[in-house]
């Protein structure tokens, strides 16, 4: 083999190792990128859900039925503390306008934690409520209990609840 040849295939994996080289570490630049993006969704997740909850909080004190049915996707599912699974949000809505009429102080709930999926389409919230009713005499029964909630981004990146489950701390 010519000294010629040597060099030239000797350039040329040259060529390709450094060319292998700087794939990769493009290749890695793009994951971070994709990282950081999935992180800034995730970010964006979590504040959209927790302003999201104080927002249906307000609505269930004010008992706004229709603005507390908002947070609900069309399919969603209700696991009642002690009840009957009420799926579809029209059942839901019975189910709020039953909880929202008892007298009394009413509800009120906050988020203590929100996860959200690698992809920011998904999210599960845990927090804590407090119901007050009153019976006849005017006598204040108040309960105790905690939630999860599952989200799910709908298009045009809103955020809808497609599974609710709470029940009592007593």
């Amino acid at each position: 083999m010519s000294p010629l040849r040597i060099i030239v295939i000797l350039c040329a994996a040259f060529s390709l190792i450094v060319c292998l080289g700087g794939c990769n570490r493009m290749r890695e630049a793009r994951r971070i990128e994709r990282e950081r993006l999935y992180q800034k969704r995730a970010r964006q997740a979590d504040s959209a859900i927790r302003e999201s909850t104080i927002e249906w909080a307000k609505a269930a004190q004010a008992r706004d039925v229709n603005k507390a049915v908002y947070y609900y996707a069309d399919d969603a599912v209700y696991f009642v503390d002690k009840g009957p699974l009420v799926q579809g949000k029209e059942n839901i809505r019975k189910e709020w306008q039953a909880i929202l009429a008892e007298p009394g102080p009413g509800m009120q709930f906050e988020a203590t934690s929100v996860d959200v999926s690698r992809f920011a389409d998904m999210a599960w919230e845990r927090g804590t409520y407090e119901w007050g009713v009153a019976d006849k005499s005017g006598k204040i029964s108040e309960t105790k209990g905690k939630f999860v909630c599952v989200w799910k981004r709908e298009p045009g990146n809103t955020w809808k609840v497609v599974a609710d489950i709470d029940n009592t701390s007593q």
